[in-house]
Formats: structure tokens, sequence, C-alpha cells
């Protein structure tokens, strides 16, 4: 949760936090609508699956790279996996 909040999800994921015109999808219905493995994709460097979407590449092109390298060690692989896994609970 402290990665998600320092990413600011929030400021464009807003279904279910705050009452602010969505311009993202819902994460509330990640876990019934996309694979994990998916998820974490999109997350590691969303570029490559969308050109030109505005979700941001917080890893880098490289996907190895984070932007926040105060959690998890700074290890993107670690990051990526709890992103992830948080997105999927958010839904349950």
């Amino acid at each position: 949760l402290k990665l998600f909040t320092a990413l600011n999800c929030v400021q464009c994921h807003t279904q279910g936090f705050n009452n602010e015109t969505p311009l993202a999808p819902d994460l509330r219905k990640a876990n019934k609508r996309l694979r994990p493995t998916w998820i974490k994709k999109w997350i590691t460097n969303p570029q490559v699956i969308m050109p030109g979407t505005t979700m941001p590449s917080f890893f880098g092109d490289d996907g190895k790279s984070p932007i926040e390298p105060g959690y998890f060690g700074g290890d993107a692989e670690k990051q990526i996996n709890a992103l992830t896994k948080y997105v999927i609970e958010l839904g349950q």
C-alpha cells in the first residue's frame, strides 16, 4: 500500500478511492478481468503493451529501474510483484 500511495496510483485510478473523475480503469475490477501475469507485464512497462498510453513507466524502459528506490530495497521485481498482488487483492 505504501508503494501504491507513493506512486500516486489513485491520481488516475480514482474509483473506490475518491470522488474525482476517473482517468484510468477501476482497479477493483482487475482481479476479475485480468490475469496476474498480464498485470505484472503492464506495471513493468505499459508502453511496450500500449505505446502512447498515459500510464507512466515507473520502472524505466528496461523494467528494472524503479523511480521509488526506497521500497523493497530498490528491487524493481519485488516492487512489481507487490503492486501486482495489491491490485489483485483490491477486488476481493
